[in-house]
Protein backbone atom coordinates (compact mmCIF):
# COMPACT_ATOMS: atom_id res chain seq x y z
CA UNK A 1 0.00 0.00 0.00
CA UNK A 2 2.94 2.27 0.74
CA UNK A 3 4.01 2.21 -3.14
CA UNK A 4 0.34 3.28 -3.52
CA UNK A 5 0.68 6.51 -1.49
CA UNK A 6 3.42 7.54 -3.54
CA UNK A 7 1.45 7.54 -7.14
CA UNK A 8 -0.06 10.88 -8.16
CA UNK A 9 -0.23 11.66 -11.48
CA UNK A 10 -1.70 14.92 -12.89
CA UNK A 11 -0.86 14.83 -16.73
CA UNK A 12 1.12 11.56 -16.53
CA UNK A 13 4.11 12.60 -14.33
CA UNK A 14 4.04 12.67 -10.44
CA UNK A 15 3.04 15.35 -8.89
CA UNK A 16 5.51 17.42 -7.06
CA UNK A 17 5.00 16.78 -3.09
CA UNK A 18 4.33 21.04 -3.17
CA UNK A 19 1.54 20.65 -4.79
CA UNK A 20 -0.05 17.71 -3.27
CA UNK A 21 -3.15 17.97 -0.66
CA UNK A 22 -1.55 18.98 3.20
CA UNK A 23 -3.50 15.76 4.22
CA UNK A 24 -1.94 13.29 1.77
CA UNK A 25 1.45 15.31 2.88
CA UNK A 26 0.94 14.64 6.52
CA UNK A 27 -0.17 10.82 5.80
CA UNK A 28 2.71 9.99 3.76
CA UNK A 29 5.01 11.37 6.58
CA UNK A 30 3.62 9.80 9.18
CA UNK A 31 3.10 6.00 7.06
CA UNK A 32 -0.73 6.52 7.21
CA UNK A 33 -3.34 5.30 4.65
CA UNK A 34 -6.55 6.61 4.40
CA UNK A 35 -8.77 3.99 6.34
CA UNK A 36 -6.11 5.17 9.23
CA UNK A 37 -6.35 8.87 8.96
CA UNK A 38 -9.64 8.95 8.61
CA UNK A 39 -9.96 6.89 11.81
CA UNK A 40 -8.09 8.99 13.70
CA UNK A 41 -10.29 11.98 12.75
CA UNK A 42 -13.33 9.87 13.21
CA UNK A 43 -14.78 10.12 9.88
CA UNK A 44 -14.81 7.75 6.39
CA UNK A 45 -11.76 7.02 4.17
CA UNK A 46 -14.03 8.13 1.76
CA UNK A 47 -14.23 11.39 2.90
CA UNK A 48 -10.65 12.10 3.42
CA UNK A 49 -10.68 10.79 -0.58
CA UNK A 50 -13.03 13.69 -1.68
CA UNK A 51 -11.30 16.26 0.20
CA UNK A 52 -7.79 15.10 -0.76
CA UNK A 53 -9.32 15.30 -4.74
CA UNK A 54 -11.36 18.41 -4.51
CA UNK A 55 -14.47 17.12 -4.60
CA UNK A 56 -15.67 17.89 -1.10
CA UNK A 57 -14.45 21.07 1.80
CA UNK A 58 -14.70 20.05 5.02
CA UNK A 59 -17.11 21.56 7.61
CA UNK A 60 -15.76 23.58 10.35
CA UNK A 61 -15.96 20.56 13.06
CA UNK A 62 -13.95 18.38 10.60
CA UNK A 63 -11.60 21.12 9.87
CA UNK A 64 -11.27 21.21 13.55
CA UNK A 65 -10.69 17.21 14.23
CA UNK A 66 -7.88 17.09 11.80
CA UNK A 67 -6.12 20.04 13.27
CA UNK A 68 -6.60 18.39 16.51
CA UNK A 69 -5.31 14.86 15.17
CA UNK A 70 -2.48 16.28 13.39
CA UNK A 71 -1.43 18.77 16.39
CA UNK A 72 -1.97 21.44 14.17
CA UNK A 73 0.95 20.05 11.25
CA UNK A 74 -2.41 20.11 8.75
CA UNK A 75 -3.83 23.81 9.54
CA UNK A 76 -7.14 25.00 8.18
CA UNK A 77 -5.71 27.46 6.28
CA UNK A 78 -3.29 25.25 4.78
CA UNK A 79 -6.76 22.91 3.71
CA UNK A 80 -8.69 25.52 2.30
CA UNK A 81 -5.74 27.48 0.61
CA UNK A 82 -4.74 24.47 -1.82
CA UNK A 83 -8.70 24.55 -2.68
CA UNK A 84 -8.98 27.96 -3.14
CA UNK A 85 -5.92 27.46 -5.56
CA UNK A 86 -7.38 24.44 -7.53
CA UNK A 87 -9.98 26.15 -8.26
CA UNK A 88 -8.71 29.54 -9.42
CA UNK A 89 -6.72 27.46 -11.90
CA UNK A 90 -9.58 25.88 -12.98
CA UNK A 91 -11.10 28.98 -14.05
Amino acid sequence: MGNFLNIFFITGEAMPKSEQHPIVRYRRRHSLSLLDFAALVNTTKTTISRIENGRRDPGIGLLRQIMAATRGEVSADAILNFRHDEKSESV
